[in-house]
């Protein structure tokens, strides 16, 4: 068996010598190229003129290409992102069906779509054994930043051909999870729990109309939309329904949540908890003046029992699908102003009579300068090279080519079929979609989840304890969370 250094050693040989297919094992999608010209980007900042990747075909002989991916299962992660076996009239496994055929044909080669509940640990026992029996790997976010520090994956850097500073490629998250200026796995457009996985404010109309709220979606516009604007149209709308005089679960609240929603709510702030300094090497700012304002105003928020229902802190509405089902039931049902979930939370509404918006995270203050908006670390998906992979070239080449045919096919059919198209119930949750992904980022914090940092632990305890001791609680666990922070980064940048 070979090790990890061994494996990287003969990794930079190839890099420099790879040039052809060869006997490829390895599996992936791409879509049509057929694209059409409505097709919808939200505003990154780049050129409207986008520039196909110069990527010449490279003849693989019929080789099989291997990719390790996550099986779909639960409103969590409900899409397939790789396999498609054939075209079935459904708009999701139709665009990934025709991207990998376009990949296929291209390169003369087989996608193999192997998926797994298990991503990690199935990719981690290939790859320690030494075999190169995938050649994708599609781990979530928060275990391909632990399976980085163990040394599994190349250098994004190395890998020809991958350029993250094009449009099918989240450049925001590889900035947002660098360190020192190295990436060990990228998302992007091919990704679909990537772009499943973004978090949402979600509000029944008809309560809306009914309280006298107002035109949200102007107060969007105007750059209104903040926390204390947000908690100020959560006041007034609770009701004892059952009239039992205890507000719980069967009755009607502004907000329903769980606790996980410290996660976009702080996000939508624009701050982090940790942050980088000018040579990209992280520190932790959980104590900032700036953190502990915006933690309290959550804090506060979600303990107002005139406005919101943390359901977390009635263990009798946790049920098998943990604490969701509960948020979904209060909002299909018509007693909730507000929930806060991730856009594939919307998926759930399908069968809702009343009509719902969707919005982006509350700003912190009319001061700040955009809407953020959170993706979560551990149900969306990144694309890692394991070091055990044998052509770098063909990899890249297949890599940056299966991100654009995303781009031009399993984006649109997503973002504009299935979210504007068929899902969303009005014009105007379609041009909130385009704030709420204009503006994606990642609090490297997140990305740390799976790799020893108990920061989302702590905080999701502090919402559901309703604690107002902040700057103790960080304190004592400061300098334990800043050493695990050090020894991350140490290690990644001690990674040959």
């Amino acid at each position: 068996m070979k090790s990890v250094r061994e494996l990287s050693l003969i990794l930079a040989v190839v890099l420099i010598c790879a040039a052809g297919c060869g006997n490829v094992v390895s599996s992936d999608n791409q879509t049509n190229t057929d694209a059409t010209s409505d097709t919808i980007k939200p505003d990154t900042g780049k050129s409207d003129e986008i520039v196909p990747p110069e990527i010449e075909a490279v003849d693989c002989g019929g080789a099989d290409y291997t990719i390790l991916c996550k099986s779909p299962g639960g409103y969590t992660f409900p899409y397939s992102e790789f396999l498609a076996e054939e075209q079935n009239g459904e708009t999701m496994n139709d665009a990934i069906y025709q991207r990998n055929i376009a990949i296929e044909e291209k390169y003369n080669l087989k996608l193999v779509a192997v998926e797994a509940s298990d991503v990690k640990g199935k990719a981690k026992s290939s790859i320690l054994a030494g075999d190169s029996a995938f050649d994708l790997v599609m781990p979530m976010t928060s275990e391909a930043f632990a399976m980085t520090l163990e040394g599994l994956f190349c250098d994004i850097s190395l890998i020809p051909y991958v350029s993250i500073e094009s449009p099918w490629w989240h450049e925001g998250i590889s900035n947002n999870t660098s360190i020192g200026g190295r990436n060990y796995f990228i998302s992007g457009d091919l990704n679909l729990s990537m772009l499943n996985g973004v978090g949402v404010t979600y509000f029944n109309k008809e309560l809306a109309n009914r309280y006298n709220i107002g035109d949200i979606y102007q107060t969007v516009r105007d750059g209104k939309w903040t926390l204390d604007r947000f908690a100020e149209y959560c006041k007034g709308i609770t009701q004892d329904l059952n009239g039992d005089t205890v507000l719980n679960g069967d009755d009607m609240f502004g907000l329903t949540c769980n606790a996980f929603v410290w996660q976009p709510l702080f996000s939508g702030t624009g701050s982090r908890i940790i942050e980088k300094n000018d040579d990209d090497i992280p520190y932790l700012a959980w104590d900032s003046e700036q953190n502990i304002a915006v933690i309290g105003k959550l804090v506060a928020l979600l303990n107002d029992r005139d406005s919101t229902i943390l359901v977390n802190q009635f263990p009798v509405l946790q049920d098998s699908g943990g604490w969701g089902n509960a948020s979904i039931k209060m909002f299909t049902e018509d007693r909730a102003l507000f929930w806060i979930e991730i856009i594939y939370g919307v998926l759930q509404l399908r069968d809702m009579n009343t009509d719902f918006g969707l919005l982006p995270m509350p700003k912190y203050d009319e001061l700040q300068s955009e809407y953020t908006s959170y993706i979560h670390a551990n149900w969306t998906s990144t694309c890692c090279v394991p070091v055990t992979t044998t052509d770098l070239d063909l990899t890249g080449r297949i890599l940056e080519d299966m991100a654009y045919q995303s781009y031009l096919n399993v984006r649109p059919a997503y973002y504009d079929i299935t979210l504007k198209g068929k899902v969303s119930r009005d014009n105007e949750s379609g041009e909130m979609l385009d704030i709420i992904y204009s503006n994606i980022n990642l609090d490297l914090t997140l990305a740390m989840n799976a790799s020893g940092l108990p920061i989302d632990t702590t905080m999701r305890s502090a919402m559901i304890d309703n604690r107002t001791d902040l700057a103790s609680m960080i304190a004592s666990q400061k300098s334990a969370c800043e050493e695990i922070i050090k020894k991350n980064t140490d290690t990644i940048l001690a990674l040959d």
